[in-house]
């Protein structure tokens, strides 16, 4: 029985389910999700699925190189860059202000007030036909061309101009980046 402030820790694998006495009663659960060897073992081999030699029935002949390539695989890095992105296609937007925020769209300028927004927990990737950035689930692309003002968006900490970015792009170019970056959460203008 658990009274009001009280907590309760079930290991893992512990299955549980809460009842009320005679009073209506909340609980919150929290579960911590834990990145494991298994799990990492399976996206290696799913990221194999294009190699021909896997693909042929066990009992044939064995697999030349399997060993090296899963262990290739396995290493610190690449189970990262794994676990990373498993976690941001998971993250859900934050977003109290989304109606508002594609409101402010339409006065939008080079001049509005922009910030990233705080809640938002992403990837800038180098792509070999531009740059894809990796958040709440969803991969943007933008092309190559417009690299350095999306760096500049990704990296900067506190408020900026459109007109302040590096880059070649022009007004118009910044425009259109800035309001795809603000309709997809990952910016919001800043009002007043």
């Amino acid at each position: 029985m658990l009274r009001a402030g009280d907590t309760l820790y079930l290991p893992r694998g512990w299955l549980h389910q809460a009842e009320t006495s005679a009073t209506d009663s909340l609980h919150l659960t929290i579960g911590i999700t834990a990145s494991t060897w298994i799990d990492a073992a399976k996206d290696a081999l799913a990221e194999c699925e294009d190699k021909l030699s896997l693909r042929r029935g066990v009992g044939t002949d064995g697999v030349d190189g399997l060993a090296g390539l899963l262990g290739e695989k396995l290493d610190s890095e690449p189970v990262e860059r794994r676990r990373r992105r498993r976690f941001l296609d998971s993250r859900r937007p934050i977003r109290e202000d989304g109606l508002s925020q594609l409101r402010a769209l339409e006065s939008l300028d080079t001049e509005t007030l922009l910030e990233r927004r705080e809640t938002v927990i992403a990837d800038l990737e180098q792509r070999a036909d531009g740059l894809a950035l990796v958040f709440e689930g969803r991969e943007v692309r933008f092309p190559a061309h417009a690299g350095a003002e999306l760096e500049a968006c990704f990296e900067r900490e506190g408020a900026f101009r459109a007109s302040e970015l590096p880059g070649d792009l022009d007004d118009e170019g910044r425009l259109v980046l800035v309001r795809r970056l603000v309709r997809e959460g990952f910016l919001k203008a800043i009002s007043g």
